[in-house]
């Protein structure tokens, strides 16, 4: 039998005042004393770290701010000697390795949720990119991007256009795990990852571990440039 544990409110249905509510149970009371904390961190940690990813965005309004220096400034949030210390704001278990860590290590676990935050495709859907909150943009060189509207050959594309184009192709390339990590902070298989695969990887020519748009034939050795 069941053991109903807590009731969650959840989004309500337009045009209805009936308040809809989730219920949670477990089989039995060591189930439910093993599995509600981590279960309920998990539910609730992507939303907070959405809010305050959004919150310390706010507070860069014509520069934006580095995904790097965001995991810098969340790791700041988690600090009590910090002014901007938010005690609601903290990893889940899952998140944490079984052995002590150091400060160093501790503020680069927020450097590995920032890159798999906006590394990581959602399933849901509900980040806070997804919802159309924020967006990531690469710095690119005007050199490169003159380059690219030559290849491309369309007098009718502008530069914009040309850095539009780049920018969603290189947005495609973040979501199939394709980025750098900072080096010595960020590893491809910590536990902010969970099971994602960095094998693939996007290269010039064709090789069985690349990814890319143009189809590999005799005529055309190149997969992507």
């Amino acid at each position: 039998m069941a053991i109903p544990l807590a009731h969650f409110q959840v989004s309500p249905i337009e045009n209805s005042e009936i308040q809809p509510r989730k219920l949670l149970c477990f089989t039995d009371n060591r189930q439910k004393a093993a599995a509600f904390p981590a279960l309920l961190e998990e539910e609730t940690f992507t939303h907070d770290l959405g809010r305050k990813i959004l919150e310390i965005v706010d507070r860069f309004p014509d520069t934006g701010v580095g995904l790097e220096e965001l995991g810098k400034l969340l790791a700041n949030c988690t600090d009590v000697n910090d002014e901007n210390y938010d005690s609601t704001l903290f990893l889940p278990t899952s998140r944490l390795p079984d052995k002590k860590l150091s400060l160093d290590e501790q503020r680069n676990l927020w450097l590995s949720e920032t890159f798999a935050y906006f590394g990581i495709p959602d399933s849901a859907r509900e980040s806070i990119e997804d919802l159309g909150l924020v967006s990531v943009e690469y710095d690119i060189e005007f050199s490169l991007l003159t380059k690219l509207r030559e290849i491309l050959g369309v007098s009718e594309f502008s530069i914009e256009d040309t850095n539009s184009l780049l920018q969603t192709l290189l947005t495609d390339m973040r979501r199939q795990k394709a980025i750098t990590l900072p080096d010595g902070k960020v590893a491809h298989d910590d536990l902010a990852f969970g099971r994602a695969s960095f094998d693939s990887n996007f290269a010039e020519t064709w090789n069985n571990k690349a990814r890319g748009w143009l189809p590999k034939n005799e005529s055309n050795e190149s997969y992507a440039t």
